[in-house]
């Protein structure tokens, strides 16, 4: 997954709702205008990357999770506790 943005005044980028500081020392050091960001999925991590797709900095996700990312709520009834169930004897 990869989405461009622009950073703002305050070094901000959105995704979605939610607002990620890069840091606007970075952001003026680096003269960042565009930015990209990638999700890490084995950091559980976002990625901000320049347009050269050169690393700036990783940000934990906000609000990550079944309902946000599908739109669907959580279960409000648990399912049972499994049963093993028993198999006939078979007599040849």
């Amino acid at each position: 997954m990869k989405h461009s943005g622009t950073a703002n005044a305050s070094a901000q980028v959105s995704l979605g709702r939610r607002m990620y500081s890069l840091g606007k020392k970075l952001v003026r050091e680096r003269q960042v205008k565009t930015v990209l960001a990638r999700f890490d999925p084995d950091q559980k991590e976002w990625v901000f990357l320049t347009e050269n797709e050169e690393e700036l900095v990783r940000r934990p996700p906000k609000a990550l999770d079944v309902q946000t990312l599908t739109g669907l709520a959580p279960l409000a009834i648990q399912p049972v506790q499994p049963v093993q169930l028993t198999l006939p004897f078979l007599v040849a």
